[in-house]
């Protein structure tokens, strides 16, 4: 019971940070997972008890705003679908450590888009090539984010503010619905292949559902700016993390 409390409170831990700053719970969910002695691919595929509880908690509070671009959400679901099922057959196949690395490095070479100005604070009209380019980066991270999970997600914020054209709170508003999906139809894979842990999940799923929704309050009442300061400093840590 101790256990299960803990895995509690590192959910609502986690999934404030991630509902702030548009993603980066699963850093913090899938080592301690691992801390408390699941295998790696368990751990992994565990986590997604927990992005199904973030996607939950931050949709309930976003539901209400303006800030989700209803006219991707569709397109970028589908996509969810297809990147849950190729991520998942990634994750069930191998265990590279490497991956981690090269995500950690994909995220530190984000930092210095953040520092363009008005990026992720306007947002703008993008041209059809760098929708069509959005589109194939949004499916590649989607695709490593089913699989791997940790910090992946953070990237697709850079994607939707730099190529989509959203604000900050438009990506982190816009990415919920797909990424339900996502967790949802990754975790049905996993459990289908028995290799999540069900106890810890559910307790993970429950504190990250509160925290999410606490997450998404902040950042709705803080703005662009604030999400765009926090996602920045986030994705540094964890970016740092992965690469050491």
């Amino acid at each position: 019971m101790l256990d299960l409390l803990l895995t509690f409170g590192v959910g609502v831990l986690a999934s404030i940070v991630s509902g702030m700053a548009g993603g980066g719970g699963g850093l913090i969910s899938a080592p301690f997972f691992i801390f408390i002695g699941l295998p790696p691919q368990i751990a992994l595929a565990t986590t997604k008890f927990g992005a199904l509880g973030l996607t939950l908690g931050a949709i309930a509070k976003f539901r209400k705003t303006e800030h989700v671009r209803k006219d991707f959400v569709i397109f970028l679901s589908l996509l969810s679908i297809a990147a849950a099922i190729a991520g998942s057959r990634i994750l069930l196949s191998s265990t590279d450590e490497y991956i981690e690395k090269l995500v950690g490095m994909m995220m530190l070479a984000t930092i210095p888009f953040l520092f363009m100005k008005e990026m992720g604070l306007q947002s703008f009209k993008p041209s059809y090539w760098k929708e069509v380019l959005g589109y194939i980066f949004y499916f590649v991270v989607l695709v490593l984010q089913a699989a791997f999970g940790a910090g992946v997600g953070m990237m697709l914020m850079v994607v939707m503010m730099g190529l989509f054209g959203f604000t900050a709170l438009e990506s982190n508003a816009t990415r919920r619905i797909p990424g339900f999906i996502l967790a949802a139809v990754s975790l049905g894979i996993y459990i289908f292949n028995d290799v999540v842990y069900y106890g810890h999940g559910l307790a993970m799923l429950a504190g990250m559902i509160v925290g999410g929704y606490i997450g998404t309050h902040i950042a709705i009442k803080k703005g662009s700016g604030f999400v765009k300061m926090v996602f920045a400093i986030v994705v540094a840590i964890m970016g740092l993390q992965l690469v050491v």
